[in-house]
């Protein structure tokens, strides 16, 4: 009888298992190395944050947003903004001038003025509320019943807008007069005539051409804002004034 052929028997195969999460591990560290590498012009801050990224991911396998103590950059950027503009801020505040006390060196001059002229008795100085106030009193600068200024009110004049030429605040020139009537005077009531004084000495003073007149604007109250009542001829000559208001800068 034939013998019959043996057939051969098949090697038995390695296992290859293994290959499937190495090829996995490969493909995740080349995808690392790209990531590294587009990432190399970037700036450290930026690089350092998706280091941390990487760490964390590779580690704990916890996701970038699941991670409270990461700190997005554009807020860390906001956050650096933040505390520049509040530096440029003190230092702007440091650098605007401060116009109050602008106003305070006007009167600081017009009071050194005031007693190098001579005149206490006739001017005075007072801040309020609305800003620096110039009272004179009409003896310094008209004739009684009269709108035209005398040559020692032309002086004056000259001399304020000197002085107002420090500051580039509004400035409001206000008549006032005592209750007599103004019959015989040329005018037919107190308005008119403390309207003329205020606008004659204001035009006197915008002559000087380094002041805006766009700054300035008169006013008249007549007799209707009196700085005391009108009892006796001493009550009646303070009343009897015109006011140089230069209001406070706005807010």
């Amino acid at each position: 009888m034939a013998r019959k052929k043996r057939c051969p028997k098949h090697e038995e195969h390695a296992d290859e298992t293994w290959l499937i999460p190495y090829a996995d591990l490969l493909t995740l560290l080349l995808a690392l190395f790209i990531v590294l590498f587009a990432t190399s012009q970037v700036d450290k801050v930026k690089l350092a944050e998706m280091q941390k990224v990487f760490s964390i991911i590779f580690t704990s396998q916890k996701g970038v947003m699941g991670d409270a103590s990461i700190q997005p950059s554009n807020q860390k950027h906001s956050t650096d903004n933040n505390e520049k503009t509040s530096d440029q801020g003190e230092v702007s505040k440091q650098l605007i001038p401060n116009k109050n006390g602008e106003l305070s060196s006007v009167q600081h001059k017009l009071n050194q003025y005031i007693t190098m002229e001579n005149l206490p008795g006739y001017m005075v100085t007072s801040m309020t509320d609305e800003g620096l106030m110039l009272t004179i009193k009409d003896v310094a600068l008209f004739q009684s019943g009269s709108a035209e200024l005398i040559p020692q009110a032309q002086k004056i004049a000259y001399d304020l807008s000197i002085i107002l030429e420090k500051t580039q605040e509004k400035v409001q020139v206000a008549g006032h007069t005592d209750d007599n009537p103004s019959e015989g005077s040329g005018f037919t009531s107190n308005w008119e005539l403390s309207s003329e004084r205020a606008i004659n000495f204001m035009k006197e003073i915008l002559k000087n051409p380094a002041l805006n007149p766009e700054r300035f604007s008169a006013v008249a109250y007549g007799q209707y804002q009196p700085v005391v009542p009108n009892i006796t001829d001493s009550d009646r000559e303070q009343n009897r004034r015109v006011e140089i208001l230069i209001r406070k800068p706005a807010e």
